[in-house]
């Protein structure tokens, strides 16, 4: 069965990613896949948690956590359990996380296709040892959007008059003039 995530990270209202993931990847596989796409250093501490409705927690980690290992347990195991929404801690310092939060089951496999795939996207990767998430395109549209309006380009061509041109002219005309060369000095 193939579901449907939508990844956010807590401190940031601008970043998503969409996934589409067949149940039976086993956590450490969707952990290779997420490292890859969001280009994580592979020689971090890392591990899912499993948050269901109700309930404590389950984590999964490199190792067993008391709910098992990652390469044991597979998505599919994690949603029958109730888990819906999975915290990929890729930061355990500064407890950084994305949420993958569960948006449609049994989606339409489309042939031919290796899953898991990412389906849309917005915003830059997270910097994976930073304390918050900075994302670059958000703080330029905020700065453009604060920024006096811009110029029109009819502003412009009143700053160009005539008198340009005739200046341009004498330039290409002092450019014109012949070398002149004696050729017994060659």
């Amino acid at each position: 069965m193939l579901f449907r995530f939508r990844a956010t990270l807590s401190d940031s209202k601008f970043f998503f990613r969409i996934y589409d993931i067949d149940g039976s990847i086993s956590l450490f596989a969707l952990h290779n896949f997420l490292l890859n796409d969001m280009d994580f250093s592979p020689d971090q501490m890392t591990m899912f948690e499993g948050r269901p409705e109700n309930g404590p927690a389950s984590r999964y980690g490199l190792f067993d956590l008391g709910c098992g290992s990652m390469d044991k347990v597979h998505l599919a195991d994690v949603i029958a359990r109730g888990e819906t929404e999975l915290r990929y801690y890729f930061n355990l310092r500064y407890g950084r996380y994305l949420i993958l939060k569960l948006e449609v089951e049994d989606v339409p496999v489309i042939p031919r296709v290796s899953y898991p795939l990412r389906v849309d996207e917005k915003g830059d990767n997270p910097d994976q040892f930073a304390a918050k998430y900075d994302d670059r395109l958000l703080q330029e549209a905020e700065a453009a959007r604060r920024a006096p309006a811009a110029r029109s380009v009819a502003d412009d061509d009143e700053d160009f008059d005539d008198e340009d041109l005739d200046d341009e002219d004498a330039d290409d005309e002092e450019d014109d003039e012949e070398l002149i060369v004696d050729e017994s000095e060659i």
